[in-house]
């Protein structure tokens, strides 16, 4: 019996669920609906629903944990044209052998009038260095742990943002464009 519990593999149970954003989205601005699979070996047929009164921008996208390799990230980019409440409902997959189906979910969408921009713009008299602190956050992730000198190394930069932001070409570079 001893020998059992010590050497009887322990087997985390699968979970497959649907994630939106918990605050309303604006109408016509783009939103993610990310269905996440954990503890799973065996992923296959992924079949996203109808998204009745959405349309898919772009997805799906699929994102696996780098460490353990037991969880996966599979990302779509909706738009709503209209305001509402909209089900998003789960999806289904072929998960170690197993038809599974993930919960659904409802995300509330609202007109651009009703949608609270606050957190996308500088308000008169608020703290610009705060604002970027408190919603920019840059990451950096590099190749190798050790290098000796004049070992080359990649270093990735990658900047998350909650704000709005649009960039504009003014002037080209060396003449080209």
């Amino acid at each position: 019996l001893i020998f059992i519990l010590f050497f009887h593999p322990v087997f985390a149970q699968v979970s497959f669920r649907t994630i939106v954003p918990q605050r309303p989205v604006t109408a016509g601005e783009s939103f993610q609906v990310q269905y996440i699979i954990e503890n799973a070996t065996n992923i296959s047929n992924f079949s996203p629903p109808d998204f009745s009164g959405l349309r898919v921008v772009t997805g799906p996208h699929i994102y696996t944990d780098r460490k353990t390799n037991s969880a996966k990230n599979l990302v779509l980019t909706l738009v709503a044209k209209n305001e509402g409440k909209f089900k998003i409902p789960g999806a289904m997959c072929l998960i170690d052998g197993q038809l599974l189906t993930s919960n659904d979910v409802f995300v509330q969408v609202v007109s651009s009038k009703d949608s609270d921009e606050s957190s996308y713009y500088l308000r008169p008299g608020e703290d610009p260095i705060k604002k970027i602190h408190n919603n920019l956050f840059l990451k950096l992730t590099i190749d190798k742990q050790t290098c000796f000198i004049g070992e080359p190394l990649v270093a990735t930069f990658k900047l998350y943002s909650r704000l709005q932001s649009k960039s504009n070409r003014r002037k080209s570079w060396m003449g080209i464009g």
